[in-house]
């Protein structure tokens, strides 16, 4: 699997970003299961690994730890922090003592001396950002991590944060049916020469497969996600049926086009993608042996743009 050098950092990265243990609608945590799909997807070539702390309140990344034990060497491990747990409620808190805190826990978690890319999780709305970045330099100087990658930030507090911290990565979303992105963000970040992570590609099961017909169960789901609610699920609902036969035309699948899509924006260096089976991984890495050619985009953007 063809590596890309994330950003302006040493770190060559797969294609493919397997995240672990990301809360998925109240299922329990299965670290047997995990564990084997983080063996198999680093024997097939991916090399980062995505989690987070808040992820199952830690325990996510406990797993991770245990899972990479014999295999830390050559892998890009990434973690956020920022958001702590008080009164069985998540709160931002990007000031130093929590960072240096939440970061400690983290390592000790992940079994590992250095996280290789510590995230921001989310921006906070008092624009606390300058004391977080403050904060995470310090323990980059410290070894304690490698590189700073911001989450969720727009345009402003991407800025801010560049214009205070050397930033590596930025972790987005990015889908055909989410795509505000691509405005501002992206080319500041390619300005910036900033590694882009793209997250949610398959917007939220609509792009492969897990979101089909018109089953309220399916769409309970995500029931406070836009594209998904009732106002907007039958248009999005031909849309995929549309690229489903743009895709099975060229022996291709909904999750292919989706990977494909993402990584065909110049900034992105890898899409983050989340798994429940082998299968599922063994289907992001085949989406790797295609590449849309620039015709084929524009008709993904017309079948798109068909009420």
């Amino acid at each position: 699997m063809e590596k890309r050098v994330l950003g302006s950092t040493e770190l060559k990265i797969s294609p493919i970003t397997l995240r672990c243990g990301s809360l998925n609608q109240g299922k329990v945590l299965d670290a047997k299961l995990q564990t084997t799909l983080i063996h198999h997807a680093l024997d097939m070539g991916i090399n980062a690994i995505d989690t987070a702390d808040v992820y199952y309140h830690g325990e996510a990344e406990k797993m991770v730890g245990a899972a990479l034990q014999e295999r830390r060497q050559n892998i890009i491990l990434m973690t956020k922090v920022g958001m702590s747990y008080q009164n069985k409620k998540y709160r931002i808190d990007l000031t130093a003592d929590y960072l240096r805190e939440a970061v400690e826990a983290s390592l000790k978690r992940l079994q590992t001396d250095h996280i290789d890319i510590l995230q921001i999780h989310w921006p906070d709305l008092d624009f606390r950002i300058i004391e977080a970045l403050e904060t995470l330099t310090q323990l980059k100087d410290e070894g304690k991590i490698r590189h700073t990658g911001i989450s969720n930030f727009n345009l402003e507090q991407t800025a801010l944060s560049c214009k205070n911290s050397f930033i590596s990565s930025l972790q987005v979303p990015l889908n055909l049916f989410k795509r505000d992105c691509e405005v501002k963000v992206l080319p500041h970040s390619h300005k910036e020469n900033i590694g882009v992570l793209a997250n949610s590609p398959f917007a939220h099961g609509l792009l492969n497969g897990e979101v089909e017909g018109h089953s309220e169960s399916a769409y309970g789901m995500g029931s406070t996600i836009s594209i998904v609610q009732e106002n907007a699920k039958e248009l999005n609902l031909r849309r995929v049926k549309r690229l489903r036969q743009f895709v099975e035309n060229r022996n291709h699948t909904l999750s292919h086009l989706a990977i494909n899509w993402s990584m065909a924006h110049i900034p992105v260096h890898s899409v983050v993608c989340a798994a429940e089976s082998i299968a599922q991984i063994d289907e992001y890495i085949a989406s790797c042996e295609w590449s849309l050619t620039h015709e084929e985009l524009a008709q993904v953007d017309l079948l798109m743009n068909f009420a």
